[in-house]
């Protein structure tokens, strides 16, 4: 990692920080995420435990392109938990 001019380290992280972010059931289907992420314009989802309500992973368009699509696991059945 290149080192970064001590400018940066004095920005808030409220100031780079990205506002627009979305959280989803971990029982939400695949194709359920990609149309959230489509409609909010967003390049990754959260995934919250639905028993526990924490968030325990991270869904991104890679995801959803490489282990969704590539293996043909079927977009409707298979939830992001997977």
């Amino acid at each position: 990692m290149k080192d970064l001019p001590e400018e940066f380290l004095k920005v808030p992280v409220i100031d780079v920080m990205d506002e627009n972010i979305v959280i989803l059931e971990e029982s939400a289907s695949i194709i359920e995420c990609a149309k959230v992420m489509e409609a909010r314009g967003v390049s990754s989802v959260l995934v919250k435990d639905s028993n526990t309500g924490s968030i325990n992973g991270i869904v991104t368009e890679r995801d959803i392109l490489y282990r969704g699509v590539a293996k043909n696991l079927g977009m409707f059945k298979v939830s992001i938990d997977k």
